[in-house]
């Protein structure tokens, strides 16, 4: 963070000076931001159906079909070694004919089951992410995020943000917020109050009511 001399601080890119051209970028814009990602989180509902959208991208019934399938893979391939070792135990099959084929079949068992682990894992976190979606855009509909952000002190603003707020990334010609249990939302430079291009980033109408980024 930098100074200005005024009592104004900044952000800038730790390696401005070393090949990143980035400009500085204040505080209060960055703070502007993540009062707008909020704001319109709770009160747009053309943004919250977007989000939702994309939340159930994660949670269609191909993605359940898929783990279904691996499921039942899974159990097939156990019950091909549970015969391959009833074989072996009944001297119908050699040892290394055996070894070699149990092998084979816990080679593909374990990679099965690595795969379908992860597709739980992520089907999990997604509905973990949409149920705190939900709970965050319900808080944010019945407050008015600019008049408490007004009255609130530094250190309550500091609260709010650490409790809502994920992220905010500062690119060149744009910012993201990422509000906890939501996807990430652009803000033009200019609808946070700082100099730039004029590149269509923002979470206006076109944004609101298409896929958030």
């Amino acid at each position: 963070m930098d100074q200005n001399g005024k009592g104004s601080q900044f952000f800038r890119c730790v390696h401005r000076g070393q090949g990143c051209d980035q400009p500085r970028r204040s505080v209060n814009g960055i703070e502007r931001a993540a009062v707008l990602g909020l704001r319109i989180l709770g009160h747009d509902d053309g943004l919250q159906k977007a989000i939702r959208r994309e939340l159930r991208k994660a949670t269609v019934p191909g993605t359940r079909r898929g783990v279904g399938r691996s499921a039942a893979l899974a159990v097939d391939l156990r019950e091909r070694r549970r015969k391959l070792l009833d074989l072996h135990y009944a001297d119908k099959i050699g040892a290394d004919l055996f070894a070699e084929q149990e092998a084979e079949l816990t080679v593909q068992l374990e990679a099965l089951e690595a795969e379908l682990s992860d597709l739980r894992r992520r089907l999990e976190e997604r509905n973990e992410v949409a149920q705190a979606f939900e709970e965050v855009a319900r808080h944010l509909a019945d407050i008015d995020i600019d008049e408490i952000w007004q009255e609130a002190t530094e250190k309550e603003r500091w609260a709010l943000a650490s409790d809502l707020i994920e992220e905010v990334s500062i690119y060149p010609d744009h910012l993201e917020v990422k509000v906890s249990g939501a996807l990430r939302m652009n803000v033009t430079l200019q609808e946070a109050g700082l100099t730039g291009g004029s590149g269509i980033y923002g979470v206006g109408e076109r944004t609101r009511t298409s896929t958030p980024c």
